[in-house]
């Protein structure tokens, strides 16, 4: 038995339809939005590794502790966190979210931060570090678990990035000589 004209006729625009369907859903399949030739280097639009998202923490947290306060600073997607000399002398731990953009203070008591005075520490920089190590370890932002001073003063102050296979990475200050350290 053959189906009635009419029926005929809307099933084969049902028919255009799901392939039509089937076939953009298959295009968008599996795009997380970087592109694969690219290195796999870092999108930073929202995260800290970003200079423009960092570059507010680093100014609250001055606010808390002066700009020439010696920090030592973690730096993640979703957060930085200072432990730093306080204008009272002791040591204050300063954590700064999206969700808490004032920064939570957790002061810590007597003690000595070690690392960079924080007007020394460049958003920039940081922001560099990130996508030069994505491209040179051929890993995205979600691959980079912290980006740190290293607690050393002066001269020796540095930065550390960490990536979620272990591996570590190292700078001088201005982001120069950057190397993987393990």
């Amino acid at each position: 038995m053959r189906p009635l004209p009419a029926l005929r006729s809307r099933i084969v625009p049902l028919g255009v339809v799901l392939l039509v369907a089937l076939a953009a859903a298959l295009t968008g399949c599996g795009d997380d939005g970087s592109d694969p030739d690219d290195g796999g280097a870092a999108n930073l639009s929202d995260s800290y590794y970003s200079a423009s998202n960092l570059e507010p923490a680093l100014e609250e947290i001055g606010k808390h502790v002066g700009e020439n306060a010696a920090v030592e600073l973690t730096i993640t997607q979703g957060s930085v966190k200072a432990t730093a000399q306080s204008k009272g002398g002791g040591v204050e731990t300063i954590t700064v979210t999206p969700a808490n953009s004032g920064g939570t203070v957790q002061s810590d008591g007597a003690g000595k931060a070690t690392g960079p005075e924080l007007a020394d520490v460049d958003p920039e920089t940081a922001q560099g570090l990130a996508t030069e190590v994505g491209e040179q370890a051929n890993v995205s932002e979600d691959n980079i678990t912290s980006i740190s001073t290293l607690p050393a003063a002066g001269a020796n102050s540095g930065w550390s990035i960490a990536l979620d296979d272990g591996s570590h990475w190292q700078s001088a200050l201005d982001g120069s000589n950057l190397r993987q350290s393990g």
